[in-house]
């Protein structure tokens, strides 16, 4: 048996998916993601007071600040779509890799994870960028 959708349930798609309750999942799963970084970084840098500790987790902590100040810049549902779907690709990933090589597989360089799940993070972060841009930009060109 298919699902064939009425126009009742399309209706009640369209109002769950409203620009402020998909800005309100981002800014949540951003702030969870942030939160657990800061926390897994605090438990698993030997001396976290220390500059380069805080450098670290500083480090770690700026793509979800980047996607916070690009979640609050766009101003259609479609880019605020595509910023909460990378906010969870980000988040997730990020905290995979520091679970990963902190607790599952650690080592003597474990604390380098930060540095690199950082570059990776901001390389996805680029790429999506651009789309994002365009899809805002788009949007704000038609009505006009």
């Amino acid at each position: 048996m298919r699902f064939i959708p009425t126009r009742r349930t399309i209706l009640n798609m369209k109002k769950f998916c409203t620009d402020k309750r998909i800005k309100q999942i981002a800014f949540s799963t951003i702030a969870i993601a942030l939160v657990a970084t800061i926390v897994i970084g605090l438990k698993t840098i030997k001396n976290p007071v220390s500059i380069v500790g805080l450098g670290l987790i500083g480090l770690a902590g700026t793509p979800y600040i980047y996607l916070a100040m690009i979640l609050t810049l766009v101003s259609q549902s479609a880019s605020s779509i595509v910023v909460a779907v990378s906010a969870f690709l980000v988040g997730g990933f990020g905290l995979m890799l520091f679970v990963e090589a902190l607790f599952i597989h650690p080592d003597a360089y474990g604390e380098t994870i930060f540095m690199v799940a950082s570059v990776w993070q901001w390389a996805f972060l680029l790429l999506v960028t651009l789309p994002v841009y365009l899809l805002n930009r788009t949007k704000d060109n038609n009505n006009e």
